[in-house]
């Protein structure tokens, strides 16, 4: 992906070098990015996944393209990230997850990264569905997901999927 502009952000792509120096030195990360770094970023749940993404961008340097980095532009501050979770698959399905820093929700925010990220993917050669998940109990992404037009498929375990096709 490239770097992706709207009105209000701007989605960077990782780098290997980016997600290095996202996990192991802070300042080199902020550096890199040229941009201000959060003290709650990147919140644990993205903490915890950050290794195994290294290591299917190890594998495919491609991954990196489908991973974005959400940057607000007014004040050049990382708020989040908005991710495709692999390249797609065989039937042209990809999943995307985002999330954002908590003092950035409530927004819009989230809604115009997913769109953005959206429009990107069915852009790309053999992209035919997107899908997501998110906790039922999770209203605003709910929400998100409803403006992209995507269709709740069904609910298991607390967990509500969902789809969109191209």
């Amino acid at each position: 992906m490239p770097n992706l502009d709207t009105p209000r952000l701007r989605i960077q792509s990782y780098t290997p070098d980016l997600l290095n120096a996202a996990m192991n030195d802070r300042a080199r990360f902020a550096e890199l990015l040229g941009v201000r770094v959060p003290a709650d970023w990147p919140g644990e749940d993205y903490e915890e996944i950050m290794p195994g993404i290294a290591e299917h961008m190890g594998g495919d340097p491609r991954l990196g393209d489908w991973l974005g980095l959400i940057i607000r532009k007014v004040d050049r501050t990382l708020i989040g990230g908005c991710d495709f979770m692999s390249l797609p698959d065989a039937e042209g399905t990809v999943e995307i997850g985002y999330g954002l820093q908590p003092g950035y929700r409530g927004q819009g925010y989230a809604t115009e990264a997913v769109q953005a990220m959206v429009d990107w993917a069915f852009n790309q050669p053999g992209v035919q569905r997107i899908v997501a998940g998110c906790a039922e109990d999770n209203i605003a992404s709910a929400r998100v997901l409803d403006k992209m037009g995507m269709k709740r498929l069904s609910t298991k375990d607390g967990l509500i999927s969902w789809e969109l096709t191209r």
